[in-house]
């Protein structure tokens, strides 16, 4: 259960996330370590607690904006499969889910002219 969990989108871009903050801090006390062991050791591992922090908080956001694209698509895909064809995607703000949401809103309305035309009369 847990290995489903994290390996959903959203967990696994915060992992990104976190990862680059660890990398980055990393380089940071390559370059500042004597910083961190000196007498302002309390003002740096503060500085590296808040960017652990932010890094997290903001890889959560970036994957649960991108998580709710995608439940949507996946919500309206089961849609379909269950016989509804009217469904539709809403028009998106961003290019790359914009272009995905047309297309299936294309892709329905071929399906449904098709299923119209078949139609018995």
């Amino acid at each position: 259960m847990i290995q489903t969990i994290l390996k959903a989108n959203k967990w696994e871009l915060m992992m990104y996330f976190a990862l680059t903050g660890l990398i980055t801090l990393g380089g940071f006390y390559l370059l500042y370590g004597e910083v961190l062991m000196g007498a302002g050791r309390q003002r740096a591992w503060t500085y590296v607690a808040v960017v652990v922090l932010a890094t997290v908080i903001t890889g959560y956001i970036a994957a649960l904006r991108l998580q709710r694209k995608i439940d949507l698509l996946d919500l309206n895909m089961l849609k379909v499969s269950k016989g509804n064809l009217a469904v539709r995607m809403p028009e998106a703000d961003d290019a790359s889910f914009g272009r995905v949401y047309q297309e299936f809103n294309v892709m329905m309305d071929s399906i449904e002219k098709n299923e119209t035309a078949s139609a018995p009369r």
